[in-house]
């Protein structure tokens, strides 16, 4: 069929694919379904001035299971007595944020699928604290990079105030020594007292 030319907006119920034909199969590259969304096995490329707005949403919850279909989304912690976050297995791109909306006093956890899911060695968290008037007070923590796949703020030494923000991004699925899946980890988070590491296995 030659190309067809319309002049106006082109509806579709069902949604639109593009597909490759071969020997009377068609394979699907390109699918923008009924709900919008979109999927396909190319690269999109977009040219011009772009607007992409991410996802905002609020966990109350104990527990959150993050998919990767998740992706670009950024959740606000609002628990007080604690949650627990399970990423999906680490791969290229993934990435997400985490806000703590809410001061904790129970545990955040922010864990790997599995044990072969780290924090890299780059991974790191700046806890500052926040009841030291008038002077500079913080310390950097990093993940060991060999077993590290939690990070577990137990304690207000460990980061667990309001305001602080936790940005997760998966940098590899071949993974490094035993893991099959690194996670690139940093933030800055707010602590009180003698400041502790929240990297954990």
């Amino acid at each position: 069929m030659a190309n067809t030319t319309f002049n106006g907006p082109v509806r579709s119920e069902s949604g639109f694919k593009q597909i490759t034909l071969s020997n009377g199969t068609a394979t699907d590259n390109f699918t923008i379904d009924s709900s919008g969304n979109v999927s396909g096995t190319g690269t999109m490329k977009m040219t011009g001035a772009t607007n992409s707005v991410g996802v905002i949403e609020s966990i109350t919850a104990a527990t959150k299971t993050v998919t990767s279909a998740d992706s670009n989304t950024t959740y606000l912690l609002n628990r007080a007595a604690g949650i627990v976050v399970t990423l999906p297995t680490a791969a290229a791109g993934l990435n997400y944020s985490f806000i703590i909306g809410t001061t904790f006093t129970g545990t955040f956890s922010l864990d790997g699928a599995s044990a072969n899911d780290i924090y890299s060695t780059s991974s790191n968290l700046l806890i500052w604290d926040k009841d030291a008037p008038g002077t500079v007070s913080a310390k950097q923590f990093y993940a060991d990079g060999s077993d590290d796949d939690k990070i577990v703020m137990d304690a207000d030494t460990k980061g667990r105030f309001v305001g602080g923000r936790i940005n997760c991004i998966g940098i590899a699925t071949g993974g490094q020594g035993s893991a099959t899946a690194v996670w690139h980890v940093d933030g800055i988070v707010y602590g009180d007292g003698s400041l502790a590491t929240p990297f954990a296995w």
